[in-house]
């Protein structure tokens, strides 16, 4: 085996709660750690959290003493200065941005996860939304290589982006990281219940099953709902509309639980509804599988990731509430299956997979 190569990663998203993004880092540099022909060195202006036995075997670096700049400000001045003292080889950007200068003979990756800023930026913060205007185009011009977490958004990349070539972009699907059995038995105080899992934010499209559940009731009494995720932002118009709602005392609202809660949140369920206005990749769909039958929204990503399964219900959330509640009725009527991933794609959905594809990426330096 030859020389390792240094890779440097932008390790902000390692905190003590993570989902999304966070998740995805973590997951990616556990597999990363395992694997001989890199060597990774983690840089962030926060704590770095990780499993003990993966700090172990990569390097980190906790750049505090500019903990107070805003970290995407930190990150685009100290990151091409901390690549040359580190003598990084790699760099490589997980949640859509890179500095706008490249140290000499520095070769940059950068995932792109989705494309929310373009389709609905509404649905994002305002600080979010300058963050994306200022930097999302100058990450694709200086990004030597760029990994797509699905087809559907390396389309929506290049039809968004059209001065990216289609040659500089790879697809690399993420994989399965929550166990499949659990001893937790949180879930029993509040069977039966629908589950939806996910940051409490617009884009989840959390108001249209709200609504939908007024419906469900007549039909179901018995259900509740059942919500868990991170807090987001514009809480407000989430928070009235299950002040209003006629049901609010079968409404629960978990906040942040742990991975093993989850496992039993899904596996309790009579249905995990996965109702999202847009999506990059959907992890939650890949989390779900073997646990419970899931309802997705009629999204080009899940249309996508459908392939790969069987006894995936799609409902179109767009509609009106009354005709959802009947949607998601009629498949709760007939007895739905468990989410399965076909057999001959399992390999493709795990960390390990993704890994070994992001090592090819990574040695296609100097190329």
């Amino acid at each position: 085996m030859g020389k390792a190569l240094r890779i440097g990663v932008d390790a902000r998203p390692l905190r003590e709660k993570k989902a999304g993004i966070g998740r995805y880092v973590e997951e990616m540099v556990n597999a990363l750690s395992q694997r001989g022909e890199v060597e990774l060195v983690l840089f962030s202006n926060r704590n770095v959290v990780l499993d003990e036995q993966v700090r172990g075997k990569v390097t980190i670096v906790e750049d505090k003493k500019w903990k107070y700049l805003p970290g995407t400000l930190w990150y685009l001045l100290r990151i091409p200065g901390l690549i040359q003292r580190y003598g990084i080889e790699i760099f490589w950007g997980t949640q859509h941005a890179l500095p706008f200068t490249k140290p000499r003979g520095c070769f940059y990756v950068v995932t792109w996860h989705d494309l929310v800023y373009a389709f609905y930026p509404e649905t994002m913060s305002w600080y979010n939304r300058l963050v994306s205007l200022l930097v999302v185009k100058r990450t694709l011009a200086v990004a030597d290589s760029i990994v797509a977490v699905s087809e559907t958004t390396k389309r929506d990349l290049l039809e968004h982006h059209p001065f990216v070539p289609s040659s500089k972009v790879s697809v690399i699907y993420e994989g399965k990281s929550l166990p499949d059995e659990t001893s937790v038995t949180f879930s029993q105080q509040y069977t039966p219940y629908l589950f939806l899992l996910g940051s409490l934010e617009p884009r989840k499209n959390i108001l249209s099953v709200l609504e939908a559940f007024r419906f469900i009731k007549e039909k179901r009494p018995d259900l509740k709902l059942v919500i868990t995720g991170g807090r987001g932002w514009k809480k407000t118009a989430l928070q009235n509309a299950v002040d209003r709602h006629p049901y609010r005392q079968d409404i629960v609202f978990t906040g942040y639980v742990s991975d093993e809660t989850i496992v039993d949140l899904f596996k309790s369920c009579e249905a995990f509804l996965f109702p999202s206005l847009y999506e990059g990749f959907g992890l939650p769909l890949l989390e779900a599988e073997e646990k419970c039958p899931v309802i997705v929204n009629d999204i080009p990503v899940f249309r996508e990731l459908g392939r790969f399964f069987e006894n995936l219900f799609f409902c179109d959330f767009s509609e009106d509430s009354e005709r959802v509640a009947d949607d998601i009725f009629f498949i709760l009527s007939g007895n739905p299956a468990r989410l399965l991933l076909r057999g001959e794609y399992r390999e493709i959905f795990t960390w390990e997979y993704a890994a070994q594809k992001m090592v090819q990426v990574l040695g296609m330096k100097g190329q």
